[in-house]
């Protein structure tokens, strides 16, 4: 009977201590996304630091992509388009 308790307090063990190391790798998780929250919220904070940058890749990424200058069907308008990410923004010309 007792080898019944010590296997039954065994695995409630095993369970809480998995529970444990699972709580901890979310909260590590959390913090990563909350941490590059913060750098994106503090380069929200101002223009892209050159022209011409992608906003998508500077302000999500911290990445300097150009934007590059692409084929526009309207001579009225300019399209610009990153390679990295494929936005694209479109520019009276």
């Amino acid at each position: 009977m007792a080898s019944d308790y010590e296997s039954y307090r065994i695995e409630m063990l095993r369970r809480f201590e998995q529970q444990h190391n699972d709580a901890e790798q979310a909260i590590a998780n959390h913090r990563q996304v909350q941490a590059r929250a913060r750098e994106a919220i503090a380069r929200l904070g101002s223009p892209p630091p050159e022209p011409n940058l992608c906003p998508d890749c500077w302000y999500e990424h911290s990445k300097r992509s150009p934007l590059k200058p692409a084929d526009s069907k309207d001579g009225m308008i300019d399209v610009f388009r990153c390679s990295a990410c494929g936005f694209s923004e479109e520019r009276r010309a």
